[in-house]
Protein backbone atom coordinates (compact mmCIF):
# COMPACT_ATOMS: atom_id res chain seq x y z
CA UNK A 1 0.00 0.00 0.00
CA UNK A 2 1.19 3.52 -0.69
CA UNK A 3 2.27 5.66 2.23
CA UNK A 4 -0.64 7.43 3.93
CA UNK A 5 -3.37 5.32 2.28
CA UNK A 6 -5.71 2.84 3.94
CA UNK A 7 -6.51 0.80 0.80
CA UNK A 8 -4.41 -0.41 -2.10
CA UNK A 9 -4.34 1.65 -5.29
CA UNK A 10 -5.08 -0.19 -8.52
CA UNK A 11 -3.79 1.07 -11.85
CA UNK A 12 -4.28 -0.26 -15.36
CA UNK A 13 -1.17 -1.78 -16.82
CA UNK A 14 -0.60 -2.85 -20.44
CA UNK A 15 2.45 -5.00 -21.05
CA UNK A 16 4.06 -4.66 -24.47
CA UNK A 17 6.10 -7.41 -26.10
CA UNK A 18 8.68 -6.84 -28.86
CA UNK A 19 7.58 -7.93 -32.35
CA UNK A 20 8.51 -11.41 -33.51
CA UNK A 21 9.60 -11.46 -37.21
CA UNK A 22 8.99 -15.22 -37.54
CA UNK A 23 5.39 -14.91 -36.40
CA UNK A 24 4.88 -11.98 -38.81
CA UNK A 25 6.10 -14.06 -41.75
CA UNK A 26 3.89 -16.96 -40.67
CA UNK A 27 0.86 -14.67 -40.40
CA UNK A 28 1.46 -13.07 -43.82
CA UNK A 29 1.98 -16.42 -45.59
CA UNK A 30 -1.27 -17.81 -44.17
CA UNK A 31 -3.27 -14.63 -44.69
CA UNK A 32 -2.21 -13.85 -48.29
CA UNK A 33 -0.47 -16.94 -49.71
CA UNK A 34 -0.45 -15.60 -53.29
CA UNK A 35 1.50 -12.49 -52.30
CA UNK A 36 3.71 -13.96 -49.56
CA UNK A 37 5.40 -17.22 -50.45
CA UNK A 38 8.96 -18.49 -50.40
CA UNK A 39 9.20 -19.21 -54.11
CA UNK A 40 7.55 -17.18 -56.83
CA UNK A 41 6.38 -19.03 -59.91
CA UNK A 42 6.52 -17.06 -63.14
CA UNK A 43 4.66 -19.63 -65.24
CA UNK A 44 7.28 -19.46 -68.01
CA UNK A 45 9.54 -22.33 -67.00
CA UNK A 46 10.99 -22.86 -70.49
CA UNK A 47 12.61 -19.41 -70.65
CA UNK A 48 14.23 -19.69 -67.23
CA UNK A 49 16.31 -22.83 -67.77
CA UNK A 50 19.23 -22.92 -70.20
CA UNK A 51 18.95 -25.31 -73.15
CA UNK A 52 20.41 -28.80 -72.62
CA UNK A 53 24.00 -29.34 -73.73
CA UNK A 54 25.23 -32.51 -75.42
CA UNK A 55 28.62 -33.75 -74.22
CA UNK A 56 30.52 -36.55 -75.96
CA UNK A 57 33.08 -38.42 -73.85
CA UNK A 58 35.56 -40.87 -75.32
CA UNK A 59 37.54 -43.08 -72.95
CA UNK A 60 40.84 -44.36 -74.34
CA UNK A 61 43.19 -46.87 -72.71
CA UNK A 62 46.51 -45.02 -72.48
CA UNK A 63 48.49 -48.28 -72.27
CA UNK A 64 47.51 -49.21 -75.84
CA UNK A 65 48.73 -45.88 -77.22
CA UNK A 66 52.00 -45.65 -75.28
CA UNK A 67 55.30 -45.87 -77.20
CA UNK A 68 57.39 -48.96 -76.26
Amino acid sequence: MPAGKDAPVFADFIEHFPPDPTSMIFWLKNRQPDKWRDKRETGDDEGDAPPPVKIDVQVVDARKHADP
